[in-house]
């Protein structure tokens, strides 16, 4: 996954990828990957209540990742929460049940 094209004209040259699955082609630069997709499905699981906007840390050498979320702000993406449906057709259907977290022998 490369850089879009209007950052490096600001010159922003790398950003952080954080992905639930392989990524082909995302060979260089800072990636997080296989980030667990059932935090979306639990209610209290911290990366569901991640919001656009809210700061995150990526410590690469620490290997630490560390949101910036003040414990009220925590309660009230919790309270707004709402777990997604589940898809009835197409890919979206397939991977809801084809695709698991790697530790339990999930395909990706």
């Amino acid at each position: 996954m490369p850089v879009p094209a209007k950052l490096p004209r600001k010159g922003i040259i790398d950003i952080v990828r954080i992905s639930d699955a392989r990524m082909s082609g995302a060979a260089y630069g800072t990636v997080v990957l296989h980030v667990s997709t059932e935090a979306a499905l639990r209610r209290a699981a911290l990366w569901a209540l991640v919001c656009c906007g809210d700061m995150i840390t990526l410590d690469v050498l620490a290997r630490s990742i560390h949101l910036h979320v003040d414990d009220a702000t925590l309660r009230e993406h919790r309270a707004e929460w709402t777990p997604p449906a589940r898809p009835e057709r197409g890919w979206p259907s397939c991977m809801w049940t084809m695709c698991f977290k790697h530790n339990r022998g999930g395909r990706s």
